[in-house]
């Protein structure tokens, strides 16, 4: 259904749809207080894990080093930073850098059996002096959950951190 419109100062004929089909304005959505610095969603196995995790616990310049990094992840986990500015930024020597990002990359067996890391990933990427990295996305996850499913389904097997070893045992 169409209606037939006459331009009164020229005569001219047009021809109009009817409201209904005009589409609607939507209305902004507000804003999550969020959008601005991300969402990461983050397991509470896996905290407890890098927690118990004697490596860690020894160094608090690797447990600092880990927190920066979180606060730094970009979608799909991506990190790109050198340890040059992440030494600067939080007042450590770039070997302290360097030294906690190779533990946070290894992966270790404790004397009780309880296997740890790798909680951080090296990526393909590298610009400059930089490496690229991955936070392991059993730990924390910034991105779409379809996405996050992908990349837990394609890990590598020895990439894997077994964070339920207690409730298989029936602890």
């Amino acid at each position: 259904m169409h209606l037939e419109l006459v331009n009164e100062s020229n005569g001219q004929v047009f021809t109009a749809h009817p409201l209904k089909d005009k589409p609607k304005p939507r209305a902004a959505k507000p804003k999550s207080p969020f959008t601005n610095e991300g969402l990461i969603f983050m397991s509470q196995a896996a905290l407890k894990t890098i927690r118990n995790d004697k490596r860690i616990r020894k160094h608090a310049t690797t447990m600092l080093v880990f927190l920066d990094l979180l606060g730094r992840l970009d979608f799909q986990n991506e990190l790109l930073i050198s340890q040059t500015a992440i030494a600067q930024e939080l007042e450590l020597t770039r070997p302290q850098v360097s030294r906690a990002i190779r533990t946070l990359c290894e992966r270790h067996t404790s004397p009780q059996g309880d296997t740890h890391g790798p909680y951080l990933l090296v990526g393909d990427k590298k610009q400059g002096t930089c490496k690229s990295y991955r936070l392991n996305p059993q730990i924390a996850w910034k991105g779409e959950a379809k996405t996050h499913r992908k990349a837990l389904q394609g890990m590598r097997e020895d990439n894997v951190i077994p964070l339920f070893a207690e409730a298989e045992r029936g602890e």
